[in-house]
């Protein structure tokens, strides 16, 4: 490490001298342009020549013949996430799997099919990334799950209705709600790649690390809570006792309360209501084992199983946002 005095030039410019060495290893002259940026360290990185946020085109090809559904599944998902601009499927069994790929593309934002022949078909990643706001992605999420948990209460009524096409109707919904959240996951784990590999990319973002790391943290865990939104209201298709399907209702209201809470204490960096939002957790929490230690019915067991879960991942919220506040 070598150090350089701040020298001042006039009443508003400050000049440091550059190491001789690093002038000559980069060929910089007198007139040169230099690049300057500011990491999260508040250290100035120092580049010789002009830095342009260009994306590295990267392609690569998927033999279709060699794998299995669920193989394609996980593929086309770690394509679009590592930031690969083409991927092209091909091989003798194209055209079989050609609906497939386009059901999981379709999950995919800004992931397109642009070329499809019964041998080949192209996808091209069509997304700007650098056009894209992280806490806006959070902000997408949290509304999709409010709504889910509202639409779960709206099954439980219907199941002490006794109304099947409701529940059916509802569980619909929740599902389209859940594949909003999928995408949105995706897109949120495809932002955080490419920051973490492109300095440029993340500044612009202001995505600092401890930035990235939290947006994985909430993104996953919102997703996951929607997942077990989705998995409570298909348990309410099973058979349960009135008594049991209006503690399960209050208690999944009270877990909505909690969420809202924590999902504001988030967004404003209070680290006091997460506090709170903990307490109200365990609380919750205490009252579903409580239920649990009675005889109860599968539907009603399984429903409180994911009434443990959403608390939790209410819980990894709130931790996150203490730890960061």
């Amino acid at each position: 490490m070598e150090y350089r005095k701040i020298v001042k030039s006039g009443n508003t410019s400050y000049v440091v001298s550059i190491p001789r060495d690093w002038i000559l290893k980069n060929k910089v002259e007198k007139g040169s342009i230099i690049s300057i940026e500011e990491n999260s360290e508040n250290a100035l990185v120092i580049r010789a020549g002009e830095q342009h946020e260009i994306k590295k085109e990267k392609s690569v090809s998927i033999n279709l013949d060699e794998i299995t559904p669920a193989t394609l599944r996980r593929e086309v998902v770690s394509c679009y996430i590592n930031g690969y601009s083409t991927v092209e499927f091909f091989g003798k069994s194209a055209k079989e799997k050609a609906e497939a790929i386009k059901k999981e593309v379709e999950e995919l934002i800004a992931f397109e099919i642009m070329e499809m022949s019964p041998k080949r078909i192209v996808v091209k990643d069509c997304l700007s990334v650098e056009q894209m706001s992280a806490e806006s992605i959070v902000r997408k999420m949290d509304v999709t799950a409010r709504e889910m948990i509202k639409e779960a209460l709206t099954v439980l009524e219907a199941k002490e209705k006794k109304d099947a096409n409701a529940i059916s109707e509802g569980i619909d919904s929740i599902e389209f709600m859940d594949k909003n959240m999928n995408r949105l996951v995706f897109l949120s784990s495809k932002i955080v790649r490419e920051a973490l590999e492109n300095s440029l990319l993340a500044q612009k973002l202001k995505l600092s690390p401890l930035n990235i790391l939290v947006q994985n943290i909430i993104t996953t865990t919102l997703e996951n809570l929607g997942d077990n939104v989705k998995n409570l209201a298909r348990f309410a298709s099973m058979p349960a006792s009135v008594e049991e399907l209006r503690f399960i209702k209050h208690q999944l209201a009270a877990s909505l309360e909690n969420y809202e809470d924590v999902i504001k204490a988030y967004f404003t960096a209070d680290k006091q209501k997460s506090n709170n939002v903990s307490d109200v957790k365990h609380m919750l929490r205490e009252k579903n084992e409580d239920f649990l230690k009675a005889k109860r019915s599968v539907g009603a067991v399984r429903m409180v199983e994911r009434l443990q879960a959403i608390e939790s991942f209410i819980g990894i919220i709130s931790r996150t946002t203490i730890d960061m506040a």
